[in-house]
């Protein structure tokens, strides 16, 4: 009998699944095979979820079952359905776990008008009765259109679930489940294998902790070349009679045991409801006390010996794949880790495998790059219109040119999977195709090289920002290696408002319709908890054949969203989404990212000017702010006609993020009259339009304040409460503070200068959060404002200092980290009398 491999199908069925097979069938795998879910586990594994989404008394109405295959007539065999039942109960139905979760969440969108989404996007709103549940007309059945659906981005366990918790988890697995997630990847705890794989290879805790970087930097301690940052702080810049913070001994044992701990709790409770996690597969990173250990190895170090900053902290040692050691260390690695935490046979491993190059380097330099942005745009837009164009006159597509094969490339990957594989034969190697994007790895022989060194059927591509830069359209369909069409929608977790509705309900469909290799939908954005709506429409690509009209869709959107009753209400809430389909969710804000004037670096750096403009002086978003302000507004009038509204906590944080959004962009027009005083060297200008600038700042703080989902206080008590010692409490506070504002220490003009530019990471992790704005951009803002009015004062035509600016907010900035500021972490003020006060002081400017 073939041996079951993923989603609990015999070898065979995963290949017709996929649509490729390899030569021959897998080999019994080596050791520790997660033992399949069992029907009846799986049942009690939803209904205790039932009971914690709707609580205990309402899932008294809901009985569950799960299905045979056999009940489904699509090719994924996966399917769900729902219909009343005796006793006035809901019969919920699927074939594994997440499917009963997915008719659970189906049910109540669609015929309770209820929502769910993260508690700091607002939490659930469910719409239940209580004595007894409204069957539908008939019963409701769904096939999944696609075999998965995939969940996170390696960069998201920093930038959102660092501080997570069992509780924390125990809801976003909860909201995978009924989002169809069958496919999540799991990345927490695996510092202690790295642990005992080191100390395995003569690597002692000690040197460990010039290697492990702290907990908000782990990412990319796991995969980029960064070490240490965080967590052994014993290199510092110019800080007179400090050679190290006192607490910054490495990343704590406690951290590393709990986070074991807490791996093993994700993998059974995702494993009971019937997903596949995918775990963390070796990739080459090594410790520089390798190098010592072992000095034949083809160890290279990656860094900037300018800086000794950047030479100290972001030159990890990377071994190469095809070197001996490597097969050890790959080998010991991947015993270790199924040992501890079993396997399902998918692993993530996103590394070039070069000694020489570090993940993603390639990429970095074109992701800031305007015309790079510019070019992978409108190569999208050219190809959907080709794409398109081709089905409607059912016409096939003209033959590609031969592509030749990059032997680096091929061997490379070769030994990369044969690092998983010869421990577990049944290996599936999922890819993030980052640095695919831009360079010489997004060489059609690069890929093409890599993607055929893997047998097929072992090697699943997450295609990253499929929705703005499509790789599959210009790789052949990945040379029909199966890939997951993924979304990445932000960049660092910032928290504006950003989408492309109609590429998210497009784009999958049309993957589909154009006979590609595609096998599911994805998740992958480098921080959560925000846009709710944009994941609600992307994760329904699951079980959606067909494009939705994304207008309709957004209306029904609110609905369920805030369950209105009157029919006022109701319609200015449909309204309200309207518009906010056709500004902010239309993908017509230039990037997606919100790195705006409010949190803005001012005149410097990467990130300094306000994204979504057409020019960053002009202070003029590529959406009408005066339409978005049209749906603020009627979402105003919503809740004047529906004052119920008002404690329904849905409606209050989406109004506070709508104020948010809409001062923001208003804010971009303030500094452009700014920039305009600036260069005029007018001091009555710039001190009345800094005036502005500074109270309007004030007032987002002040509205943000209101709402749970944006306070800075909560990020920092989160990451507080993970000390265990007072040291470890000072520990968990700096990487918090640091990993969102300046991410990285300054880089001195000179080795060891005083005097400093702006790093080109600094604020790549901002958030428009209560309590940051006021302590953190705020005073940055203030600072540049009176540098430049004490200049002009001395010197009507001074030329503004920059360097002498980044220098003092430097200090300002390591003072404000290294204080002992307390930040709110619950909610002040009302949000609604807050968001109107807002709307009818700036509504003259905005319309």
């Amino acid at each position: 009998m073939a041996p079951r491999t993923a989603l609990g199908l015999r070898w065979p069925a995963l290949c017709a699944l996929v649509g490729v097979c390899a030569a021959t069938a897998p080999m019994t795998v080596f050791h520790r095979n997660v033992a399949s879910v069992t029907k009846r586990e799986q049942v009690l594994a939803v209904e205790d979820l039932i009971s914690r989404v709707v609580g205990s008394t309402a899932a008294q109405f809901f009985s569950v079952e799960i299905l045979s295959p056999s009940a489904c007539t699509g090719k994924p065999r996966l399917c769900f359905e729902y219909a009343g039942a005796p006793e006035k109960k809901i019969h919920l139905a699927g074939t594994t776990g997440v499917e009963i979760a997915m008719a659970l969440n189906h049910y109540l969108k669609h015929e309770t008008n209820s929502s769910i989404s993260w508690k700091q996007t607002g939490g659930n709103h469910i719409s239940l009765p209580s004595d007894a549940l409204v069957p539908p007309q008939a019963k409701v059945h769904i096939e999944r259109a696609m075999a998965f659906s995939y969940n996170a981005n390696v960069c998201t366990f920093s930038y959102s679930y660092v501080w997570y918790d069992w509780a924390d988890w125990q809801r976003e697995i909860d909201w995978m489940a009924m989002n169809g997630i069958n496919l999540p990847l799991a990345y927490t705890g695996q510092e202690a294998i790295y642990q005992k794989l080191y100390n395995h290879f003569g690597v002692n805790n000690e040197s460990l902790s010039d290697y492990f970087g702290g907990p908000a930097f782990l990412a990319w301690n796991r995969g980029q070349g960064l070490m240490a940052w965080g967590g052994k702080m014993d290199v510092l810049p110019n800080t007179p009679g400090q050679t190290a913070l006192p607490w910054a001994t490495g990343l704590p044992q406690s951290w590393i045991d709990q986070q074991w701990v807490l791996q093993r709790q994700i993998l059974a409770r995702s494993r009971s409801l019937g997903m596949k996690p995918v775990l963390p597969g070796f990739q080459g990173n090594v410790p520089l006390a390798m190098h010592t250990l072992y000095p034949e190895a083809n160890i290279s170090r990656v860094g900037t010996p300018a800086n000794i900053l950047r030479s100290h902290y972001a030159s990890a040692a990377w071994i190469d794949c095809e070197d001996p050691l490597f097969d050890a260390l790959a080998d010991t690695f991947m015993r270790i880790m199924i040992d501890d935490f079993g396997t399902d046979h998918f692993y993530d491993a996103d590394g070039t495998f070069s000694h020489a190059a570090a993940p993603w380097l390639s990429l970095g330099a074109a992701l800031k790059d305007p015309e790079f942005r510019a070019r992978a745009k409108a190569r999208s837009a050219a190809a959907r219109v080709e794409t398109s164009a081709a089905h409607a006159a059912g016409a096939p597509s003209s033959p590609p040119a031969p592509v030749v094969i990059d032997k680096e490339a091929y061997n490379h990957s070769k030994a990369a999977y044969a690092g998983m594989s010869r421990t577990d034969p049944d290996a599936i190697w999922v890819y993030q195709t980052w640095s695919w994007l831009g360079g010489a790895q997004g060489e059609p022989s690069y890929m093409k090289g890599w993607i055929t060194a893997v047998p097929k059927g072992r090697l699943i591509l997450l295609d990253l920002m499929a929705e703005e830069s499509p790789l599959w359209q210009r790789s052949e369909s990945y040379y029909g290696a199966p890939f997951i069409w993924c979304m990445l929608n932000n960049f660092g977790g910032n928290n504006g408002m950003w989408g492309d509705f109609a590429s998210l309900s497009v784009g999958p469909s049309q993957a589909r319709a154009s006979g590609s290799s595609i096998v599911g939908v994805g998740l992958t954005p480098e921080g959560i908890w925000h846009n709710p709506a944009v994941y609600d429409l992307m994760t329904e690509n699951a079980y959606r054949e067909t494009a939705v009209d994304v207008d309709v869709w957004a209306r029904a959107y609110a609905g369920r969203r805030y369950g209105a009753s009157e029919p006022g209400a109701q319609q200015a809430l449909s309204n309200a989404w309207s518009v906010f389909s056709s500004t902010v969710y239309s993908g017509h804000d230039g990037e997606m990212v919100s790195k705006d004037t409010t949190t803005g670096i001012p005149f410097g750096g990467t990130w300094d000017h306000p994204f979504g403009t057409d020019d960053p002086s002009s202070g003029v978003s590529l959406y009408d702010n005066k339409a978005f302000a049209r749906g603020w507004e009627s979402m105003l009038d919503a809740v004047k006609i529906e004052p119920q509204l008002a404690t329904t906590e849905t409606f209050t944080h989406d109004l506070v993020d709508v104020t948010r959004q809409a001062l923001s962009k208003h804010a971009a027009r303030v500094y452009r009259n700014l920039s305009v005083a600036w260069a005029a060297n007018d001091t009555k200008g710039i001190a009345h339009e800094g005036h502005q600038l500074l109270t309007l700042i004030d007032d987002l703080d002040t509205v943000l304040l209101s709402a749970t989902g944006f306070l800075f206080g909560s990020w920092v008590q989160d990451a507080e409460r993970h000390g265990t010692t007072p040291a470890e409490v000072t520990m968990m506070r700096w990487n918090a503070m640091t990993q969102v504002s300046f991410w990285e220490y300054p880089q001195p003009l000179e080795p060891n200068g005083t005097v400093y530019r702006i790093s080109t990471l600094q604020d790549y992790a901002c958030k428009q959060w209560a309590g940051l704005i006021r302590t953190y951009y705020r005073p940055r803002w203030e600072l540049f404002l009176n540098q430049t009015l004490s200049q002009l004062a001395i010197d009507p035509h001074a030329v503004f200092d920059v360097q002498q600016f980044h220098t003092t907010s430097y200090q300002l900035f390591n003072k404000w980290r290294n204080g002992h500021d307390e930040f709110v972490a619950t909610p002040q003020g009302d949000s609604v009398a807050l968001t109107r006060a807002a709307f009818e002081k700036y509504r003259p400017d905005i319309y």
